[in-house]
């Protein structure tokens, strides 16, 4: 007579989902919140609400987990399989933006949106699972609702207030990235289109290529980003700490920012990784970067934020061979 019933409908979590997302499915289950459901939770346990601003994805309650454990059929260790572990790349839940246009058409189909564990690190930049760049994750229809309020993916928005509302017609939107000047419309042979990539995966892969996409957020590729794509950043594109107090490479290591952001700085990163790759000749687009980046880097009043002591010897040298003074690449 004294045990706890169990919840009756609650849905089953995805292989891959975050905690949060599971969660917030559940709330919804109950036409209710998140942080509404988790009360009524713990009064059937009399344990106490929790306070203050809680983190569904990487930090839960401790009660919350034991109290779900005992009224639903998912085990404790099963719970904590859902959470993601907090790292220095995982994003705040301010820039968990990410969806996976390719996820959103199944997840529409089906009728059930979650969140996957793997677009919480600020180095995804990609779906595992398709392979096809991240979109950003709007809670409506139009565009004009989209840009005047700050909506995130199931289960990842800052506050539970007004969660129904951002998701009567959820939409997926593509970032939308600009050619090279010079290039017009035309994207270089064997550089991977929209569909798949605007960057090299493998430059993520080695510790040149996650510093050039650091450096092409910061500002010191503002004047680069103009001359190559033609259009201005605005300060709010670039990374910054919890103060949006600009941060300039390399004084942060991970690209802590929206997917609107993090996706056009591996962007133009990728183009500087290529020209590092592949001979001028093999590239028509490469002249016109190798022209501005070698330019901005050796003027007086830029301070020379690339060659770090970490880099491999071959790699400096291969960075002076492409964007070192002319003089220096003219003897090489």
């Amino acid at each position: 007579m004294n045990a706890v019933p169990k919840l009756p409908f609650v849905p089953p979590p995805f292989l891959e989902e975050s905690f949060g997302s599971w969660f917030y499915r559940c709330a919804h289950a109950y036409h209710t919140t998140r942080g509404e459901l988790m009360v009524g939770l713990l009064s059937t346990l009399g344990e106490p609400p929790e306070t203050g601003s809680i983190d569904w994805d990487t930090a839960p309650p401790a009660q919350l987990l034991a109290a779900l454990a005992r009224q639903t059929p998912l085990a404790q260790s099963e719970l904590e399989h859902l959470i993601v572990p907090r790292g220095p790349a995982t994003l705040p839940r301010a820039y968990r933006d990410a969806y996976c246009p390719e996820c959103f058409k199944t997840d529409r189909r089906n009728g059930v949106f979650y969140t996957r564990r793997t677009w919480l690190d600020a180095w995804t930049l990609s779906c595992p699972t398709h392979g096809c760049l991240l979109g950003r994750f709007s809670g409506y229809e139009y565009p004009s609702f989209a840009q005047q309020v700050t909506s995130f993916p199931h289960g990842l928005e800052a506050e539970d207030s007004g969660e129904r509302a951002l998701r009567e017609k959820p939409l997926v939107r593509c970032v939308a990235l600009r050619p090279v000047k010079a290039m017009g419309a035309t994207m270089p042979k064997g550089y991977c289109s929209v569909a798949r990539h605007w960057y090299d995966p493998a430059m993520l892969q080695s510790v040149v290529g996650r510093d050039l996409l650091i450096l092409a957020g910061s500002d010191w590729a503002d004047g680069v980003w103009y001359e190559v794509f033609g259009y201005l950043r605005t300060w709010r594109e670039l990374w910054h700490d919890a103060d949006r107090q600009t941060l300039c490479w390399p004084r942060i290591q991970h690209p802590i920012g929206s997917i609107d952001m993090r996706i056009p700085a591996a962007h133009l990163a990728g183009l500087i990784w290529s020209c590092l790759r592949e001979s001028a000749v093999a590239r028509p687009y490469a002249d016109r970067v190798i022209e501005v980046v070698g330019r901005r880097l050796n003027m007086q009043w830029v301070r020379h934020p690339i060659l770090m002591d970490r880099w491999p010897r071959e790699e400096r040298e291969r960075w002076l061979r492409v964007f070192g003074p002319a003089q220096t690449r003219a003897c090489v």
